[in-house]
């Protein structure tokens, strides 16, 4: 599958999500990646909850900025490179926001189940649990956070190049 195929379809399901709430989104990808062997429709699920999360704390971000009277643009980078890491190559999805950023006391527990650091009712903290599970078990990848340079968080996903994934044997 064409890395960058994913992610277009991924903004036909949010890109009004987006416009909607005023954030520019720009795309940074990299030429002549290689195909990457996964089920779409499960990265598709991944990329929608990192982007889901990042389109709530950029409102958040601005909501703050307005309280305190002081102008605030919610951008949005979505990028696509490829990289080696001890002899596998990868495929690096990374998604840049430019809100808060991610404390490194969270770092370690945003992708355990039911971890959330929304107030109660407004979310039920399985997203990115979910994503994790589909990135590290289904698809063989890896999924992190990073602090970025615009001050925000970036969310990380690398899948390997020219690997399957194993098919389950439940």
């Amino acid at each position: 599958m064409n890395p960058e195929k994913v992610l277009d379809n991924v903004f036909i399901l949010l890109g009004e999500q987006f416009w909607i709430h005023q954030i520019s989104v720009s795309h940074e990808i990299e030429n002549g990646l290689p195909a990457i062997k996964v089920d779409a429709n499960q990265l598709e699920q991944v990329f929608v909850n990192i982007l889901t999360n990042a389109r709530q704390v950029l409102d958040e971000k601005a909501e703050e900025a307005a309280r305190c009277g002081e102008a605030f643009e919610k951008r949005l980078v979505c990028s696509i490179s490829r990289e080696s890491r001890q002899e596998h190559e990868y495929v690096i999805f990374e998604f840049a926001d430019n809100a808060f950023g991610v404390p490194d006391e969270l770092k370690t527990r945003l992708f355990d189940p039911f971890f959330t650091t929304r107030e109660p009712g407004e979310g039920t903290g399985l997203g990115l649990s979910i994503a994790h599970g589909i990135v590290t078990d289904a698809l063989r990848g890896k999924i992190w956070v990073e602090d970025n340079p615009a001050g925000g968080a970036s969310f990380k996903v690398a899948l390997p190049v020219g690997e399957a994934p194993c098919a389950s044997t439940s």
